[in-house]
């Protein structure tokens, strides 16, 4: 803001605007924006925002829970991972804790399209998902909707996805807890919510200008390592944006590789 920057909240972006086969305007719910380049960072609706305009990000999403414990005495510190779950310390005493690649996948329309480019992840995963047939919420992330930029959005409709959480995964996941550290064994879920995690087929994030749209740019898909990556994923994208040199090699990131025959291999760290 320093800088100039203007930052305004509450106000959904309903589509992009082109002048001679480049972007030349962001149209909002409160009017259109002029500019000659966007970025579009919109986490799990990413894909859903691009489809409108032709650009076919491929882009899937999970079902999660996750929950906090009580407050527990004794204990001053911890963050720790293992292959079945993870938690880390809070503030207020307790832990943050969550399965490790567990969650729900609904099969729908709009997830049947990417299927094929998925696959190989589905196969590494296949074990911690459970699938479900049929729509899920009317207005997802990963919904089948269409819209024209003088109409109410699905962004406007859903501002905070807010996915109920899952209590099975809870209690196995605090069983697990307490037989692997016994001093745990009284603590208990004070409060469980659940999430919605996007992922690309090869688990690494697009962070990429989109050739066939000039002036259009994607920050998306990074497969639940947004919160630790972001702001060196930001300072990427904006060297991207302002075409200065890159904070890092861009390549492994590139929209094309979606769209080109690569080889979409899901990486280790995913």
């Amino acid at each position: 803001m320093e800088l100039g920057a203007k930052i305004h909240q509450q106000c959904a972006a309903r589509g992009i605007e082109t002048s001679g086969g480049r972007v030349s305007g962001v149209v909002t719910e409160k009017g259109t924006i002029r500019t000659d380049a966007v970025l579009c960072a919109g986490g799990a609706w990413t894909s859903m925002f691009c489809r409108p305009h032709g650009i076919d990000l491929p882009q899937a999403g999970v079902f999660a829970t996750a929950w906090r414990t009580e407050p527990v005495q004794g204990i001053t510190d911890g963050c720790i991972g293992t292959p079945s779950f993870a938690f880390r310390r809070r503030e207020d005493g307790g832990f943050t804790v969550g399965l490790s690649g567990r969650g729900r996948v609904e099969l729908n329309l709009n997830s049947m399209r990417h299927a094929l480019k998925f696959f190989r992840l589905f196969l590494i995963r296949r074990k911690a998902l459970t699938l479900r047939l049929g729509r899920s919420y009317a207005y997802s992330p990963d919904a089948n909707l269409t819209w024209r930029p003088d109409e109410i959005s699905p962004f406007e409709r859903t501002r905070v996805f807010d996915p109920q959480p899952d209590p099975k995964l809870v209690e196995e996941g605090m069983l697990q807890l307490r037989r692997q550290f016994p001093e745990l064994r009284h603590v208990k879920a004070a409060e469980i919510w659940g999430g919605f995690i996007d992922s690309s087929p090869d688990t690494l994030p697009v962070i990429s200008p989109v050739e066939k749209l000039p002036g259009f740019f994607i920050a998306a898909c990074f497969s639940g390592h947004g919160f630790g990556t972001g702001p060196a994923a930001g300072h990427l994208a904006a060297d991207l944006v302002t075409g200065t040199s890159t904070i890092v090699d861009p390549h492994p990131f590139r929209y094309s590789r979606m769209t080109d025959g690569t080889k979409l291999d899901p990486n280790s760290w995913g």
